[in-house]
């Protein structure tokens, strides 16, 4: 795949992304949740950060551990729509090295900001 294609596969990935469950979950886990969210924001930041920096250093190893790690966290607190982007990037960086990472990344980064927006409304209504 080319560079052009990888990048409309990801461009592709935000019209074919799942609704998001963030509402359901703050169901399903009761008094529970404003803790679970506040560790899911603290360690995304951080898992956000390491996704840039190994891109910087080049280690696609890593990124594909922390993308597939980071969608895993997403999953699990209802935020499919970060889930799935995560899952892409780990897709793509295991079929070979991107031109375009940065921008997969920010991609991602943008999606976790429209998450946290969402949580924090969640938790302020719950």
């Amino acid at each position: 795949m080319t560079d052009i294609e990888h990048s409309l596969s990801m461009e592709n990935a935000l019209d074919m992304m799942p609704a998001d469950d963030l509402d359901a979950m703050a169901e399903i886990f009761g008094s529970d949740f404003a803790e679970l969210a506040s560790l899911f924001q603290s360690d995304s930041q951080k898992r956000i950060a390491a996704l840039h920096q190994s891109a910087v250093q080049g280690d696609h190893a890593e990124i594909i551990r922390l993308a597939h790690v980071f969608s895993g966290s997403a999953s699990s607190m209802g935020a499919s729509h970060l889930a799935f982007l995560c899952k892409t990037l780990e897709a793509q960086i295991k079929s070979g090295p991107q031109a375009n990472l940065e921008s997969m990344l920010q991609v991602i980064e943008d999606e976790y900001v429209k998450t946290d927006a969402r949580l924090q409304l969640l938790l302020k209504t719950n």
